[in-house]
């Protein structure tokens, strides 16, 4: 279709994944790392072959973040597998409610692919969390107001 005000019409703008050298140099796909037993491993005895992620007392599996409009396209996301029932014992790797288990964030940086204007994109530099592992922590408690500082009549 011939452009209304003359001319060539505007180049689409690209929608494959954003590289550093072109299409060529893309890695060949790669499935999802994730463990093999998706849930919280309660009651399970550690093995000396299981890697770091599941023998951890907050064990985790790593989910792909796929995002073609970002550099680097895939980012592998710890996720924690026993968020809800709290951090395992170490030594009956039963679920302790009274200690929770928390995602450990590293902030990357990435670059972006903006707003398309005349077939040519912006690349523009970006930061982005990543969640590398899970750690068991205390949970957090909101603070409590010394017995002076309270208002009348507010007991406890």
């Amino acid at each position: 279709m011939a452009n209304p005000i003359g001319g060539d019409p505007p180049a689409a703008c690209p929608s494959a994944p954003l590289t550093l050298f072109g299409p060529d140099s893309l890695p060949p796909d790669r499935e999802t790392h994730q463990e093999s037993n998706e849930t919280c491993p309660v009651g399970d005895l550690v093995q000396d072959h299981w890697p770091k992620s599941r023998s951890a007392t907050c064990p985790w599996q790593y989910v792909n973040d796929y995002n073609p409009n970002r550099f680097p396209a895939s980012i592998s996301q710890a996720v924690c597998s026993c968020a809800r029932q709290g951090c395992l014992d170490p030594y009956t790797s039963e679920p302790r409610p009274d200690l929770q288990c928390s995602p450990v964030s590293y902030t990357v940086p990435v670059l972006r692919r903006g707003d398309c204007v005349d077939g040519v994109s912006d690349i523009y530099q970006d930061f982005e969390s990543v969640s590398v592992a899970c750690a068991c922590m205390r949970p957090v408690m909101p603070p409590v107001m010394p017995i002076d500082e309270r208002p009348p009549g507010i007991i406890g």
